[in-house]
């Protein structure tokens, strides 16, 4: 029998292994939320399709509830220092091995089903993971209060609010473009 499930992060991730436990025998697909994918620091990222490889990999940290375990983060302090990327959102040093790998892939042409495929295969998952588009299609959400938008976007568990950049810094951090070579379309913005 072949079952299907719909999934995104950490609450996602737990359910799978549950299931991925009572269906021995039936084959278990997981359709993943790209909702939530963006483009930083000039890399591809995937939270909700990373939450679910490495928990179903156990290599994650379930401590913290996602990344890697052992995982440290000397390249987002440097990159803070820089003033790149968002302070609430950190990528640990083993995690950007996974987007430099999905990234260069992504710019050779390959699409992000395919690409998923390739990270999956260096563990025994026990669910074929397939993203739900192979298209962009981030959740975008357009405030005028940049505090708002930060409370908002950085209100998962154990993050603390904290996002001290101006309203015209704010937005900028948060227009992705493709990056040239990149075959990935990026949405038409909308005015509001």
């Amino acid at each position: 029998m072949k079952v299907t499930v719909l999934a995104g992060g950490v609450g996602g991730a737990r359910f799978l292994l549950g299931m991925r436990a009572a269906a021995t025998g039936d084959e278990v697909r997981a359709i993943v939320n790209v909702g939530d994918d963006m483009w930083l620091a000039g890399l591809r990222i995937t939270p909700d399709l990373d939450s679910i490889l490495y928990a179903l990999a156990g290599v994650n940290d379930t401590e913290r509830g996602w990344g890697r375990v052992g995982e440290s983060e000397r390249v987002s302090a440097e990159l803070a220092a820089w003033s790149v990327g968002w302070p609430w959102f950190t990528l640990g040093d083993l995690d950007l091995g996974t987007h430099i790998a999905r990234t260069s892939w992504l710019r050779e042409g390959l699409p992000l089903s395919t690409v998923v495929e390739r990270l999956s295969e260096r563990w025994p998952l026990g669910v074929r993971l397939l993203p739900a588009s192979d298209d962009e299609v981030e959740t975008q959400v357009i405030v005028s209060d940049p505090d708002a938008a930060c409370t908002f976007r950085s209100g998962g568990p154990g993050i603390a609010p904290s996002c001290p950049r101006s309203a015209s810094s704010y937005r900028g951090s948060r227009t992705r473009r493709p990056h040239p070579g990149s075959s990935m379309r990026s949405p038409t913005p909308t005015s509001s």
